[in-house]
């Protein structure tokens, strides 16, 4: 799977998605971005990370760098004790230490059924690695070498303002000024390998660990690298998890503890509304409590209704048959009024139609389409052998009787061969062993895969016809309660189940994906540019201006259009009222 590198340039915010989207807490606006075409070799600060179901960040990216976000570079700090040189690394995961953010589909805190970015340990490591080492003398228990220095750290200008050191206990304090404001990072023992709690933001305990690797030589300190590692500490709940078209600053307790305004980890996820809209979907519903039918799009946008099931215990409706497995040679198996399923690949370009057998007269085979169209066939009265012609196949078939063997595999042969149904985006639905459906995502729709993903369901006959979808089913595949007797669940390639649950005949909705893996993938961005990626929505009386206010907030004073003109704010911020 690649990832991708963009600059800001290739995205743009959404303006008028933004007033449709639901908000995050605490009155900070949604990520609302799209892409406008391939980024190049542009250089810029945000990084694309495509995410399937139940992959951690680290499956994808473990850490980033100045090769990927310039903002990261680091340079060269000219102390007074000797010049060294610096980088920087963001890391999402490590070994023993934290797990970082992973896709998953459940159910969230607030009890909503969907899929989201969620944090159970930590957010991210940043490490600044000084070359030579960050060097001082030690006097009066300070490292005057340091202080008024300055450094980057993700693209935020910092400057040591004040040290502290006790050699005793090895314990370093470094305060700096930059970004969110005063930053402090403490390490209680800089000279084991462990992390400590020691980080404050503007005389504020943030929820993190402090690494300072450093050594003591004839009273001068010289740091290797600074670590800060951000715990997942949400504003509300367990765990900080981060919904579609959101980002991981909204849903910290302490969002400074991001360190850089500029700096968020943002969901974008899959959208099962623009899989609907695209016709991907596939509904299986009964007909009263005793049939079912399936409704599907093929590969060709032609909606069809499947006779799928009946009482006591078949394939098809209305006491016909639905037959999908070829006739053996000799023994036609496709009465007059079956319906029947053709396909002409078993590939994800098939052409799968159904037809009803609706009569026989004059030498002439008379087929109903599903998909509403009359078809006719003639055949040989020598042999009974015939031609069908539809979609994209050519079905020979042979006539007995009033009954039919046809070749419903399009390869010239009627063998025992097995039909599916082909949908639009490629997937497909395997109809049998026994009465288990299985929806089948190919491998090859996707760019980074393991292999063909088959999802089951059964249908079952106990006095009423009805639905079972075992779970769990393969590497993801989990049901989650969404309330109201509905559950849900996500295949790892973002193929989402939702099964009703009735009284009577439950019914299933299954929203496919497309033919592009993109499409049924979470998009993570992490960004170091922010403020280009989300949309602020205005909120008259927050005392910023916003978005088309002239002021705020209301009451206050504000400026007029006209030169030295004063006035008062107006309730709605949208003017400046002056006498």
């Amino acid at each position: 799977m690649k990832h991708v590198p963009i600059s800001i340039l290739a995205i743009i915010a959404i303006v008028g998605l933004a007033a449709m989207l639901s908000f995050a807490p605490f009155g900070i606006g949604p990520l609302a971005v799209r892409f406008v075409g391939p980024p190049g070799q542009q250089e810029g600060n945000t990084y694309v990370v495509p995410l399937e179901n139940g992959e951690f960040l680290s499956n994808e990216i473990t850490s980033l760098s100045d090769r990927q976000l310039s903002r990261l570079q680091g340079g060269r700090i000219h102390a007074r004790d000797g010049a060294t040189d610096y980088s920087q690394i963001l890391t999402f995961s490590e070994f023993g230490l934290f797990n970082g953010g992973q896709l998953t589909f459940g159910s969230t805190e607030e009890g909503k059924t969907s899929d989201f970015l969620v944090f159970d340990d930590s957010i991210f490591k940043l490490q600044v690695l000084f070359a030579s080492g960050l060097r001082s003398e030690i006097e009066n228990n300070k490292l005057p070498g340091l202080e008024d220095e300055s450094f980057s750290l993700m693209g935020d200008q910092y400057s040591i303002l004040d040290t502290r050191v006790n050699t005793e206990a090895n314990s370093i304090t470094l305060k700096l000024y930059g970004g969110f404001g005063a930053v402090e990072f403490t390490d209680g023992n800089y000279a084991d390998d462990q992390f400590y709690p020691g980080a404050k933001i503007n005389g504020n305990y943030i929820d993190s660990n402090v690494r300072i690797r450093a050594s003591e030589t004839n009273d001068e300190i010289s740091i290797s690298s600074i670590e800060y590692l951000l715990n997942a500490h949400p504003a509300r709940g367990g765990s900080v998890e981060v919904p579609q078209l959101h980002c991981v600053r909204n849903q910290l307790k302490d969002p400074e503890g991001m360190l850089s305004p500029d700096f968020d980890i943002c969901y974008k996820g899959p959208s099962t509304q623009s899989m609907a809209s695209l016709g991907n979907e596939v509904f299986v519903r009964p007909l009263g409590d005793s049939q079912y039918i399936i409704v599907a799009p093929n590969t060709r946008g032609q909606t069809y209704k499947i006779p799928l099931a009946q009482m006591p215990g078949t394939y098809g409706n209305r006491n016909r048959d639905f037959v999908f497995v070829e006739a053996a040679a000799g023994a036609p198996n496709i009465n007059m009024g079956d319906y029947f399923l053709v396909n002409s690949r078993n590939d994800i370009s098939g052409s799968s139609n159904v037809l009803r057998y609706d009569q026989l007269a004059d030498n002439t085979v008379y087929f109903e389409d599903l998909a509403g169209s009359m078809r006719a066939a003639q055949f040989d009265p020598a042999n009974g052998e015939g031609t069908l012609l539809v979609g994209e196949g050519t079905y020979r078939f042979v006539v007995t009787g009033t009954d039919l063997a046809m070749d419903q595999t399009n390869d010239g042969q009627i063998n025992g061969g097995e039909a599916r149904f082909v949908l639009l985006g490629g997937s497909r639905l395997d109809f049998g062993p026994g009465f288990t459906i299985t929806h089948t995502t190919p491998a090859r729709l996707f760019s980074n895969p393991a292999g063909d993903e088959n999802t089951q369901l059964d249908v079952t006959f106990n006095g009423q016809v009805d639905l079972d979808v075992p779970s769990p089913q393969g590497s993801t595949f989990v049901l989650k309660s969404a309330g109201g007797g509905i559950k849900q669940g996500m295949t790892r390639y973002g193929t989402l189940f939702t099964w009703k649950k009735e009284s009577g005949s439950d019914s299933l909705h299954i929203s496919t994906g497309t033919t592009q893996s993109s499409s049924s993938s979470g998009g993570v961005f992490i960004t170091l540019e922010r403020p280009k990626l989300v949309k602020t929505p205005a909120v008259c009386g927050d005392n910023v201006v916003n978005g088309k206010e002239s002021c705020d907030p209301p009451g206050s004073k504000c400026l007029g259009t006209k030169l030295f003109e004063r006035g008062t704010c107006a309730k709605d911020c949208n003017t400046c009222v002056t006498s």
